[in-house]
């Protein structure tokens, strides 16, 4: 009797501690992986290369520049590689805090967009007239993709919050989203030109150029930004509306102005005829001595930094150029594609219209002969 008791003890002990596991696999909350996990994966994959790039640059005298420039990959690097670790050992760990789950997920969205103030100013140290970008196209292109990475990911986050995305921020009009392009593309034609008129002062040729650029940039920043205004509704009083005809007149005006930029910006020896510009000087000025007695690559020929003209700073102008011509020249397409639209849209409303009148007035006739026959037949 006593062993039959305690194998009967021990049974029950078994069920109740296997009923006491399932109850514990109920409780448990299942597992909610990041779903914006191929942003994270660009950023740290973009981040990577741009560390690696910059850590095989020599340091030499420019160390405070190699310095600051390697820290921008590092920190998202490591900042999105945390998020990644603590995404995927979720079933084998829980002493990491799920970074969605934290203050209603918003705390990852404030990392989220702090990583894309961090690279915006990344962006604007490493890709700078003359930066560090432009001794290997690794780190401006890696720089660049860094930023795009990190805007795509919170802009993933902003959706799945039901914040306002960037496809709701710029589809008010076909033509908004080309504006915002060449608003941002001339903001960095203004910043470049502005930069080299800075660090660059000096009373050569090709760099009074860079007030004719600095000049068009404004002009276009100050333009797309007043129309994307009227696109918002913020300038209403002006008479201006979206799609009007003055949209269709200023981007002809643009697209005019930024033909003779780029004829003149782009062109053999301009500032923006190359991304990588040429780092020779033939006015040394107060230069390093050791650094006179250098080489370059022109055209496939090695000649000595002295034959070179002037000093050509890399910088982004050449690619910021561009976009503001080809922006300008995509407003007057998507313009008249809307215009189409609207005619098409109004000349089917029309034929409706028509038709329920048509309708309308078969019916009212219809109506008049039936009273006709009833009085006919009181007769």
């Amino acid at each position: 009797m006593p062993e039959q008791t305690s194998n009967s003890s021990a049974v029950n002990q078994a069920a109740t501690d296997s009923k006491d596991a399932k109850n514990e696999d109920v409780d448990k909350e299942p597992i909610e992986y990041n779903p914006r996990w191929t942003g994270y994966f660009y950023i740290i994959l973009a981040s990577l290369v741009n560390f690696c790039s910059v850590s095989n640059v020599p340091g030499g005298t420019r160390a405070s520049i190699w310095y600051m420039s390697i820290a921008f990959g590092a920190l998202s690097f490591a900042v999105s590689s945390l998020i990644m670790i603590q995404n995927w050992s979720q079933p084998y760990q829980d002493f990491l805090p799920n970074v969605t789950k934290l203050r209603d997920g918003y705390l990852e969205g404030y990392i989220l967009l702090a990583l894309v103030v961090w690279w915006i100013v990344g962006v604007a140290y490493i890709t700078r007239p003359g930066g560090i970008a432009y001794v290997a196209s690794n780190i401006w292109y890696s720089a660049w993709l860094s930023l795009i990475a990190c805007v795509y990911t919170l802009n993933k986050w902003s959706e799945s919050k039901d914040i306002l995305s960037i496809e709701e921020i710029t589809s008010i009009s076909p033509t908004l989203k080309f504006w915002w392009l060449l608003f941002v593309a001339a903001c960095i034609v203004f910043g470049s030109c502005m930069d080299i008129i800075i660090r660059y002062n000096q009373p050569w040729s090709d760099f009074q150029n860079a007030s004719f650029g600095l000049a068009l940039g404004l002009v276009s920043m100050v333009i797309s930004f007043v129309i994307i205004l009227i696109h918002y509704n913020f300038l209403s009083s002006c008479h201006c509306e979206e799609g009007g005809w003055t949209e269709l007149f200023t981007s002809f005006f643009l697209i005019f102005v930024w033909i003779l930029g780029l004829s003149i910006l782009t062109q053999e020896g301009g500032l923006a005829a190359t991304m990588s510009g040429n780092q020779c000087v033939r006015h040394p000025g107060n230069i390093v001595p050791f650094e006179l007695n250098c080489t370059i690559a022109v055209n496939g020929l090695v000649v000595t930094c002295s034959e070179i003209q002037e000093l050509i700073p890399g910088s982004n102008l050449f690619v910021a150029c561009w976009c503001c011509m080809l922006s300008s020249v995509a407003v007057a397409f998507k313009w008249k594609a809307a215009q189409a639209l609207k005619f098409a849209q109004a000349e089917a409303e029309r034929q409706q219209q028509k038709e329920q009148e048509e309708q309308q007035f078969g019916s009212d006739y219809g109506d008049v002969d039936a009273d006709n026959d009833d009085e006919i037949d009181e007769d």
